[in-house]
């Protein structure tokens, strides 16, 4: 598995589906003022989606072990990364590790309202019912480290 760094000072978007279908671009912030799309990315911010992106790559790759440690270094260097709360809530779901993964998916929500993206902050209120329902049936683990 081939893993790349982007430079400092790369600006990236992730998008993710407003409820109407249209793309709502999630950036990362750690204060609300920074939340505007041309917003510069500090060295912290850059190494958090650094290590973000590694962890994706290590779960195209099945390293589950590898992508919780690079979540867990994204949200380290920025605790609102809200792309990493959401990923590590779907790692921790996939554990059956439902409680943990519901705190996760309410960290990103809080992040987005913080950000002004309420609408995305509701799109996940689905996802966390989702959660609970899986907790309640116990349902197994769908993966291992």
């Amino acid at each position: 598995m081939e893993l790349r760094s982007l430079p400092y000072g790369t600006k990236l978007s992730f998008q993710i589906m407003n409820s109407d279908g249209a793309n709502a671009p999630l950036f990362y912030s750690s204060t609300p003022e920074n939340s505007t799309s041309e917003q510069a990315l500090t060295e912290t911010q850059s190494e958090s989606i650094d290590a973000y992106w590694t962890a994706r790559e290590a779960c195209k790759a099945k390293d589950y072990h590898t992508a919780m440690k690079y979540l867990d270094q994204a949200l380290e260097r920025d605790p609102e990364n809200a792309a990493a709360l959401m990923r590590s809530s779907i790692m921790h779901s996939s554990l059956a590790n439902y409680d943990t993964a519901i705190s996760y998916l309410k960290r990103a929500q809080a992040v987005l309202r913080k950000q002004g993206k309420n609408e995305s902050a509701d799109n996940l209120e689905s996802g966390l019912e989702s959660l609970k329902d899986l907790r309640r049936e116990n349902v197994p683990p769908s993966i291992t480290l």
